[in-house]
């Protein structure tokens, strides 16, 4: 078949066809016209949909991700500022054992995180 004829048969513009010959899509050339086997080219269709379908469902994982990694943020955000708000409302040791229960990777950053804090007031002021 040639580049009309699958363009008719996957109801597309001729110049479509040769968007998917130009990405991959199977063909010979016969002389200076391309030549096709729809068998070949219905498969290469369908595994280029198959292939955006992973693509969209992976976008939508990342995304997801992205979305619950956004609301676990908060909610250490949530949980310091408690935190800090106890600091200054409750006792010393008080506030010392509520901040031993976290792990140190949330009290690591929550110290990087007061201490640019701080840097930031020392320099505007």
């Amino acid at each position: 078949m040639r580049t009309g004829e699958i363009a008719k048969a996957f109801q597309v513009d001729p110049s479509t066809v040769r968007r998917w010959c130009d990405r991959g899509c199977p063909h010979e050339w016969k002389g200076p016209q391309r030549s096709f086997s729809i068998e070949a080219v219905r498969a290469w269709v369908e595994e280029q949909k198959a292939k955006r379908e992973r693509e969209r469902t992976e976008s939508q994982r990342l995304r997801a991700e992205k979305r619950e990694s956004a609301k676990r943020r908060r909610e250490l955000a949530e949980k310091i500022m408690r935190v800090c708000w106890s600091v200054s409302r409750a006792s010393h040791e008080a506030a010392v054992k509520r901040l031993a229960r976290m792990s140190e990777e949330v009290l690591a950053n929550m110290l990087r995180f007061w201490e640019g804090v701080e840097k930031e007031r020392r320099g505007a002021g």
